[in-house]
């Protein structure tokens, strides 16, 4: 609750799972996937939440739709997927268990607001955690998960069971 509202983190709760969305400004520097000391202590204050579920956690990375090319990080997957991983090492590192971790870097290809303006590219710049309800949980574990675009209950996908 204190994250929430110190505007740290937005809890997106819906019937399929919830989405934990941390400000990326708050974990890394620009066009970086080096967590910030600032991250570090973030992470501390959430990851006991966490442990008191035993539901894995998709740790999604997003980007802006501003071009990146580093010799570390070539394009916008690169990165997200960089940043989203930092954050698991983190987890990893104050207790979540690993097998409950996945790493996905999404690059600029799931954008929250437009990217017209910087509002809204600071908007898209962030990193997810989502979190399945226990009906969702169960019904992913019935299916093949190596066949996860089937999943139209997927988060930002637009079915509303």
């Amino acid at each position: 609750k204190d994250l929430i509202d110190e505007d740290v983190v937005v809890v997106k709760p819906s019937k399929l799972w919830l989405e934990v969305e941390i400000k990326t400004e708050l974990l890394f520097a620009s066009a970086h996937a080096d967590p910030t000391e600032e991250a570090r202590v973030l992470l501390q204050r959430l990851v006991p939440v966490l442990k008191r579920f035993e539901h894995p956690v998709r740790v999604e990375g997003h980007t802006d739709h501003l071009p990146i090319s580093t010799e570390r990080f070539p394009s916008n997957w690169e990165l997200s997927a960089a940043r989203a991983a930092s954050v698991v090492r983190l987890m990893i590192e104050q207790g979540i268990d690993a097998e409950r971790l996945t790493v996905v870097g999404l690059g600029d290809n799931k954008p929250r607001d437009a990217n017209d303006t910087v509002e809204g590219r600071n908007a898209n710049r962030r990193v997810t955690l989502v979190i399945p309800s226990s009906k969702t949980l169960r019904r992913w574990l019935e299916r093949d998960p190596s066949n996860i675009e089937d999943m139209s209950d997927e988060p930002g996908a637009t079915n509303d069971e």
